[in-house]
């Protein structure tokens, strides 16, 4: 039984490929260092953890913090 994704990226990526899960296993494998996870940051890491990344560490910079916030290490 196939998915129903597997059509649509079929037609979206047109580079040979061995599996038509090849690209999503390499989105398995990957590391992403996302550093800044403020409102923008939070949105990328919610789609990144969507999209099947393997190892996401999110890093928020102390110079980012704002004095009043509730973040730990403030």
């Amino acid at each position: 039984m196939c998915s129903r994704g597997v059509p649509l990226l079929r037609w979206m990526d047109l580079g040979p490929r061995t599996s038509p899960w090849q690209t999503q296993l390499a989105l398995r494998r990957a590391r992403v260092l996302l550093v800044g996870v403020g409102g923008t940051g939070g949105f990328a890491a919610q789609g990144l953890v969507a999209s099947g990344v393997g190892l996401l560490h999110c890093w928020t910079p102390m110079w980012s913090r704002s004095p009043g916030s509730r973040l730990p290490g403030t």
